[in-house]
């Protein structure tokens, strides 16, 4: 066999054998969730939950017309201080009318306005989708998939209690 074709067989069977040899013995690093993290970050996004209790409240839209406020909390409460960290997502239209959709937010679309909040300082939503599921005179359940300007990226299910206010729209 000649040089020319012995190169390339000897640089497969060279990386073949280092990637069997790097997997073998592995042991699970503390760092490695970190290090993930951080990588995840330095490509722009970082995939994160933790919002597990919600509960919705209805808003007033433009022009004085129905919408609806949906709050994800890391603390199970009915309303949020400056100190908390949440999701509002405020869609201007009525909830029940919404029941099956998937509204997109993008660069000129936008069904309402909606921020991640942490101690005060907000990061508004830079694209994403939120799908409803049933909604009724209780709860409204549903999906998002947002990525905030903060390059934050918050994928999670919610089912939020809601709150009966009396809200007059002028």
């Amino acid at each position: 066999m000649s040089m020319k074709r012995a190169a390339p067989i000897a640089i497969v069977v060279a990386i073949a054998v280092g990637l069997a040899c790097s997997h073998h013995g592995q042991h699970t690093d503390p760092n490695d969730a970190r290090i993930e993290k951080l990588r995840a970050s330095a490509f722009g996004t970082l995939q994160i939950g933790g919002f597990p209790h919600s509960f919705a409240t209805p808003e007033c839209g433009p022009g004085d017309g129905p919408g609806f406020s949906i709050y994800l909390l890391d603390t199970r409460r009915k309303n949020v201080t400056p100190n908390d960290s949440y999701i509002r997502l405020t869609i201007y239209n009525d909830a029940k009318a919404l029941e099956g959709a998937s509204l997109k937010w993008g660069a000129s679309l936008r069904p309402g306005v909606g921020e991640w909040c942490v101690k005060g300082t907000c990061a508004a939503i830079r694209e994403g989708q939120v799908d409803i599921g049933a909604v009724n005179t209780e709860t409204i359940d549903g999906e998002i998939d947002l990525l905030f300007t903060n390059t934050i990226r918050v994928r999670q299910r919610f089912h939020a209690r809601r709150l009966h206010t009396v809200l007059i729209c002028t």
